[in-house]
């Protein structure tokens, strides 16, 4: 894992635009997704460590680096290489005390029920997003770009949230909850290695 974060890491400090989508959107972020997937363990107890700072240190801390990430920004230092990677970490480190905030007041549980079910969102957000951004450039209802972007954003939210209500318990549940007979039991694979293992064995 080490050497895989390091290779991203240098992949991010070095990314420039290439003209090919797929290097160019890959080498930047790479290293964010294994990151999150390889430090989870630590992500939370930083979270779990953010609890208990209470609300007042929270807001401090993210107000501080909202003026702090600004002026990197707007300075044109946040896409220097060496710089950004470390920006983009303490980024990581804002949103998540940002996330803990909200957690503990009331008007954003809407937002923690789709931060709970954020792999609904993920696998539906195209479909809701990509139609109402069609339908609203095509017949050009609201001339406002920006008014727009935001209609897409809430769509591809709320669409599959609403989606997800309306196939529970229903025969098209299979769209958000994998089916029974497309789950993997871990003790028959098991055993179906071992056997092959056996086999292996006295075939050598």
């Amino acid at each position: 894992p080490r050497m895989v974060v390091t290779a991203g890491a240098v992949m991010e400090s070095a990314a420039r635009k290439t003209g090919y989508l797929l290097i160019d959107e890959f080498a930047p972020r790479f290293v964010y997704f294994y990151a999150g997937y390889w430090l989870a363990r630590y992500v939370f107890d930083f979270a779990s460590r953010v609890i208990s700072l209470g609300m007042p240190a929270i807001i401090a801390g993210v107000l501080v680096w909202g003026f702090g990430n600004t002026f990197m920004v707007y300075n044109g230092y946040a896409q220097l290489p060496g710089i950004s990677l470390p920006l983009g970490f303490i980024g990581i480190g804002a949103v998540i005390s940002a996330g803990v905030l909200l957690s503990k007041l009331n008007f954003a549980k809407p937002l923690r029920y789709a931060g709970e079910n954020s792999i609904v969102i993920y696998l539906a957000f195209f479909l809701f997003m990509a139609s109402t951004r069609g339908l609203l450039l095509k017949y050009d209802v609201i001339s406002n770009l920006g008014f727009v972007a935001l209609l897409t954003t809430a769509a591809g939210v709320v669409g599959p949230i609403v989606l997800f209500w309306l196939t529970q318990n229903t025969k098209l549940d299979f769209l958000f909850r994998r089916p029974s007979w497309a789950k993997l039991n871990f003790k028959t694979v098991q055993s179906s290695a071992s056997a092959r293992v056996k086999i292996n064995e006295s075939v050598a």
